[in-house]
């Protein structure tokens, strides 16, 4: 009762934020509005679906409207989810997992996503501007821990001169009775490009629910009553967040861009994760069906369960030459409670928090071979309290990275070269303090021709990434995904090269793409399940350990649109093959092939979507290297339809999953426990109002 009182409040505050006397004026006197370009000039392509474009905006995605911002990154090729149920879930792209792909918010690397394969990033649900694909030399700009690729989230709105945006948004979905509440708000001012903006949301569910075999026995299974689905315990989410920025002139030659960021967290864990032995835990990997489901859903959140919070706040100054000066902070708490120890509801049994500092400066250089250059530092610091899983840490990061770029008729080559410093002290679990220090050289190119109605784009990556803490110490159980952690001190600087084609061919009617790539490191850092179950003093957990062995990854996606008077037609695939070359082995977690086929139409008063996605069994893995064989195959299919009545109202049905199809998902640590989420329907109204200022002259 206390969450959904809280959804009131933010649907109370989007309801006085609609009202008349706050927008002066509508959408229907508008004037035409001065574009606006964001103060990073930076050019970002992003490939999805066969478009080139240098955004990939949130309405281009359907069916998300309740799903973690994650599951807007999934649309684009190449990138899956590694999930831990429902509502935790970390993107990686091409196959590379864990800390490889950084995540970008309003330029801001997000520090937390450091913790590991399974945490979910703490972006809102309410929907972004925009997302970014950055490659080669862009990612390498931002951070030197990526294979060469990297996403760039943006919150920051388009300004128009005197005017302005109030967005509000309200909505239900029928699995786990969530609701949905959310506002978005921006001002542009007099100066070209520069405002403010300012966004909430609120986001609620009970328990969710899971198809279940034909073979559940009534007796030892509580199903839905008149259904087939069974609703598993302690599932329950709660999500808040509230962001804000301003970018403004401070004269002629100079403007200033602040954001700042606010996001809370909280999950319940299955209780079905959570299990006293290893024969019990072995007997309810193999069975058909989760083993504690209830009757009925709470919005309550008991233990196991696992809390986030995020703060951020960063500044730019930048000069209208591009020389520009960047100052950041965040902190990130994240707390994990155990069911069997503590019968305190306020204790958790780990409580880990992460503070981050960090400065850079860019500097325009005017030569023939570079461009840009940037010299930068971040300072970390890492305290713990309860049970032991990863350690006390402070650490010194120092880098530069030098860009450049050769452009001749129809041939566009860039490049990139990054230097990083790293020292760390670290307090290990005996108590004694670990030192080390880090340094290596990351290098990208990349090559766009573009011919008649072809474009080839070539990029080639070396790439260096020092091993995170938790992968050199961790030890011990991680509730968030119920599972024992092992970390690796002898684990030595990851290194490697990658290299990635595109080719897209632009017909009258319809677009081809086709993308692939290739990997090989000598001492690729993997998190590998074993074959046996660990008993602690906690319970039973599938037991994960971090290996470094000599890897290769290769991969390709292939997409294709049509586009009618009436709608666009979509066909895609995907492709991911990988392999440890000593011992020969199949790396785990690898995603497994897809199929997709798409249909967009258009009407008088809106559009529609429908979406049907095959993904075949994963069939490279090698036998007693997991506690269970890949699940099988699924087909999965959503649709949904949009009404609009011009641009200031939107009523969106879509339905996920509307086969009620029971699956496990090979790239969810809790198929062991349960299938996936099942058929979910969900209803949202968006109420839109562009306004401008009364201006004199």
């Amino acid at each position: 009762m206390k969450n959904i009182r809280k959804i009131a409040v933010v649907q109370l505050i989007c309801i006085l934020l609609t009202t008349p006397l706050f927008a002066q004026s509508n959408a229907d006197s508008c004037h035409p509005c001065d574009e606006i370009h964001r103060m990073d000039s930076t050019h970002i392509v992003i490939w999805h679906s066969g478009v080139q474009a240098s955004h990939l905006h949130a309405e281009d995605i359907k069916g998300v409207s309740f799903a973690p911002v994650s599951n807007l990154l999934s649309a684009i090729p190449q990138l899956n989810l590694i999930s831990t149920g429902n509502s935790i879930q970390k993107p990686m792209f091409q196959g590379l997992s864990g800390l490889r792909l950084p995540l970008i918010q309003n330029e801001l690397r997000m520090v937390g996503q450091t913790w590991g394969n399974d945490h979910g990033p703490e972006l809102a649900r309410a929907g972004v501007e925009s997302v970014n694909v950055l490659k080669a030399q862009d990612a390498l700009w931002v951070t030197g821990e990526s294979w060469g690729n990297a996403v760039q989230v943006e919150y920051q709105p388009t300004y128009h001169s005197h005017a302005g945006n109030v967005q509000s948004g309200l909505g239900y979905s029928s699995n786990g009775n969530a609701l949905l509440a959310n506002f978005k708000l921006n001002q542009g001012t007099h100066h070209a490009g520069m405002g403010w903006y300012l966004q909430g949301q609120g986001f609620v569910s009970q328990d969710y629910s899971v198809p279940l075999s034909n073979e559940a026995q009534t007796g030892s299974i509580k199903t839905s009553p008149g259904t087939k689905n069974g609703i598993l315990r302690n599932t329950a989410t709660q999500e808040f967040s509230i962001m804000g920025g301003l970018t403004q002139r401070l004269n002629e030659h100079w403007a200033m861009q602040s954001d700042f960021s606010w996001f809370f967290n909280e999950n319940g864990i299955y209780a079905g994760s959570h299990i006293g032995n290893t024969t019990d835990l072995v007997n309810s990997i193999n069975r058909k069906d989760p083993n504690v489901l209830i009757p009925c859903g709470s919005y309550q959140i008991n233990k196991p369960k696992q809390a986030a919070e995020h703060i951020s706040a960063s500044a730019v100054i930048q000069r209208h030459d591009g020389l520009k000066t960047q100052i950041s902070f965040q902190q990130n708490t994240r707390q994990e409670f155990d069911p069997h120890r503590n019968p305190k509801n306020s204790f958790p049994q780990l409580n880990v928090r992460l503070n981050a500092v960090q400065v850079r400066q860019e500097i325009p250089i005017h030569l023939s071979l570079i461009s840009q250059a940037q010299v930068g530092s971040e300072w970390q610091e890492q305290s713990y309290g309860g049970y032991f899983l990863v350690p006390e840490f402070t650490s010194q990061q120092y880098f530069g990275v030098l860009k450049g770029h050769n452009e001749r008729p129809n041939l566009l080559q860039n490049w990139g070269l990054r230097l990083d410093f790293l020292h760390r002290s670290t307090l290990l679990k005996d108590e004694s303090m670990n030192e080390q220090t880090f340094k290596g050289i990351s290098a990208a190119y990349s090559a766009r021709k573009i011919q008649n109605r072809n474009t080839v784009q070539l990029f080639i990556n070396h790439s260096w990434r020092a091993p995170a803490v938790n992968e050199l110490f961790s030890a011990g159980v991680h509730h968030g995904n119920a599972s024992y952690e092992e970390g690796n001190a002898g684990l030595t600087p990851e290194w490697g090269d990658k290299l990635e084609f595109q080719w897209k061919k632009s017909f009258k009617k319809s677009n081809f793409e086709l993308s692939t790539f290739g990997l090989w490191s000598p001492n690729y850092i993997h998190l590998n399940p074993q074959s046996s179950p660990i008993l602690t003093f906690r319970g039973a957990f599938p037991h994960y350990k971090y290996e470094q062995l000599p890897t290769i990854l290769s991969g390709a996606s292939a997409y294709q649109e049509f586009f009618f008077s009436r709608g666009k037609f979509t066909l895609g695939g995907e492709y991911t093959y990988g392999r440890i070359l000593q011992p020969e082995r199949y790396p785990t977690l690898l995603p497994c092939s897809e199929l997709s086929v798409g249909w967009v139409g258009q009407f008088k008063f809106g559009e529609y979507y429908i979406k049907y996605v095959r993904v075949f069994q994963q069939r490279y893995f090698t036998a007693s290297t997991d506690l269970m064989p890949p699940p099988e195959g699924f087909q999965l299919l959503d649709a949904g339809i949009t009404l609009k009545k011009g641009s200031k109202y939107e009523l969106t049905l879509n339905g996920n999953n509307l086969l009620n199809t029971r699956y496990r998902n090979y790239l969810d640590r809790f198929r062991y426990f349960t299938p996936a989420m099942g058929r979910n329907i969900g209803l949202k109204l968006n109420i839109n109002i562009h306004y401008h200022e009364k201006t004199h002259p």
